[in-house]
């Protein structure tokens, strides 16, 4: 019987699998797209179909469907493989299972399954904040869907339900669901985070729960005034507020779909936009957008719309998000709302507006050029106001050609040339993003530009083994001539050395000879540059040793390099293939 990742193998397409992450793109026999792993603006991540591997020319990551979601998703091998394993609907032997209770990931997410459970379990029975939902616009659908619950106003209720099916105070503790502190008398005091609260669970991107926001709810003699208006469950190992997007797990086919994502700012903004169509729509939770957030929508979307609250607060927060989109290169539109009014309020009250806007976004710069105009009417007052909101921004964008529109822009909003607007700009000095800098560090450690003699001899290889002779490169007539033309050591080292990079050096091969009808005279033509770069190299070598041997009147060695040099040179005119 086949082992369990054959079985997987042969079930799932790892371009289906990948472009669960990645917006691939067909090219040729292969597929294409913008490198999850580090930040570029020009796709060099290359999926292939019939060897089931991928291969980035930019940062040298490759491997097969289960060495991408180890890296995509951070986790072990055993990890992928239960993943993989349920996708294909694989059962896999009790070796490969960790039900035991030590598996500390596998609890923490079976206690926060027990808490979604019991968190909607109270919302069914609390009718004033079913109502209060059902008020917001939400229907019983969008609720179920998206396990929306209700802590009760208790301060132990949750706990001792985890007590009762066996969860100890470690595991409630770890998954970020009960507070322990010291009580008056010394004594440990164990109560609930989440009190009297409409509970929104957060889920990672394969629908597991990692984390709970919960809002506010109830009548104010019972509830403190001061209490925050939403609280999120705090950084635990599961839940990493940097990189945990709400309603991703639901959304990342539409935005892999649409190329695009709607980025609002609360819950309920994300809630009622799916309920009227806009499924790729998402939100952070509890922080700002962050470098880890984009890395995440790039994988999937060419760009971001960003729908923020129409007031001070939502456009201050929208700038800060537009600062990280423009560091790690996303171009990013806005959706200019009524003021005063947010996405959940259009959606509920004026759906098709909401929808006409999605589909009319228009250019942050002058978004914000005319957020800016109107506030400050006196053009003088107008440029000094730009020149510290916007050009900080414009500093992040690397294209020349986008910063000079920009630059038209400003000019025609607020009367300065051009040239002036310039001058000012190119006092803002930006370093780069972090997305950026990791990418920098990726490529330091790897080696030096490839010489053109490695590349061809790399292509020929790649060649002999699409021809199907993986294992028998040195039956090929053209490789036995090879050894007519250079030193057998030389060509065996240099071969073994192309093996440890075998896929990548398949998968360029594809690409470059995908179209090509006859491979064999490509395969000739590789040999016969091959061998004329290494015979030019040696002779070059035997040039120069027999200068030297010459000026240091040494007859023996000028006899010998001279010899060499006129094999050499005959090897070059007989070289045929």
């Amino acid at each position: 019987m086949s082992s369990p990742v054959e079985q997987i193998k042969d079930k799932l397409n790892i371009v289906d699998v990948i472009s669960a992450y990645v917006k691939l793109e067909k090219a040729g026999v292969n597929f294409k797209g913008r490198c999850p792993f580090h930040n570029e603006k020009t796709g060099s991540f290359f999926v292939s179909p019939s060897r089931q591997t991928y291969h980035c020319f930019g940062c040298n990551k490759g491997g097969d469907m289960f060495s991408f979601i180890e890296d995509i998703d951070g986790v072990e091998f055993k990890d992928a493989l239960k993943i993989l394993a349920d996708r294909a609907g694989v059962k896999l032997e009790t070796k490969f299972k960790d039900n035991s209770v030590k598996d500390e990931t596998d609890v923490l997410f079976k206690v926060l399954a027990e808490a979604v459970s019991f968190y909607i379990n109270q919302l069914s029975k609390n009718k004033l904040a079913l109502d209060y939902l059902y008020n917001r616009g939400l229907t019983k659908e969008t609720i179920s869907d998206f396990s929306l619950g209700f802590a009760p106003n208790d301060w132990r209720q949750l706990h001792e339900h985890l007590n009762s099916v066996g969860y100890d105070i470690k595991i409630q503790k770890l998954a970020g669901l009960v507070i322990e502190t010291v009580g008056k008398n010394g004594r440990p005091v164990i109560y609930d985070r989440f009190r009297s609260r409409i509970m929104f669970p957060i889920f990672n991107q394969h629908g597991k729960p990692v984390g709970f926001s919960g809002r506010i709810f109830g009548n104010e003699t019972e509830v403190q005034k001061d209490v925050a208006k939403y609280i999120n469950s705090p950084q635990t190992p599961l839940y990493d507020k940097s990189s945990v997007l709400y309603a991703y797990h639901t959304a990342k086919e539409f935005i892999r779909k649409n190329g695009t994502a709607v980025l609002v700012e609360g819950q309920m903004d994300v809630l009622l936009l799916h309920q009227i169509g806009i499924k790729n729509a998402i939100a952070v939770s509890g922080t700002a957008l962050t470098d880890g957030h984009l890395v995440i929508l790039k994988r999937l979307a060419d760009h971001v719309i960003m729908a923020f609250d129409a007031d001070e607060a939502g456009i201050k927060a929208m700038r800060r998000a537009l600062e990280i989109a423009f560091e790690a290169d996303m171009p990013v539109k806005v959706v200019p709302l009524p003021t005063g009014l947010d996405p959940a309020d259009l959606a509920k009250d004026a759906p098709d507006q909401l929808i006409d806007l999605m589909n009319k976004p228009v250019d942050v710069v002058v978004y914000f050029l005319n957020v800016l105009a109107k506030k400050y009417t006196d053009k003088k007052e107008l440029s000094k106001i730009v020149s510290e909101e916007i050009y900080p921004l414009l500093a992040r964008i690397n294209r020349l050609t986008d910063k000079a529109h920009y630059v038209k822009n400003i000019a025609d909003t607020t009367n300065l040339s051009e040239d002036i607007i310039w001058q000012d700009l190119n006092k803002f000095i930006y370093d780069g993003s972090q997305a950026n800098q990791d990418y920098k560090r990726i490529n330091k450690n790897e080696p030096s530009v490839i010489s053109r003699q490695d590349k061809i001899l790399a292509h020929l290889v790649g060649l002999l083994w699409l021809s199907c002779l993986d294992d028998n490169l040195a039956d090929h007539d053209v490789y036995k001539k090879l050894l007519t033309f250079i030193d057998a050591n030389f060509l065996n080292e240099a071969v073994e050395k192309i093996v440890s990079h075998k896929e990548k050096i398949l998968l360029e091969v594809e690409l470059i000879y995908s179209e090509v009808k006859n491979r064999e005279n490509n395969i000739k033509g590789l040999a016969h540059d091959f061998s004329q770069e290494y015979l030019r190299n040696e002779l070059l070598l035997a040039t120069r040793s027999l200068k030297e041997a010459e000026m240091s009147q040494d007859f023996t060695m000028m006899d010998k390099y001279l010899k060499k040099c006129q094999d050499v040179s005959q090897l070059l005119n007989q070289l045929n293939f």
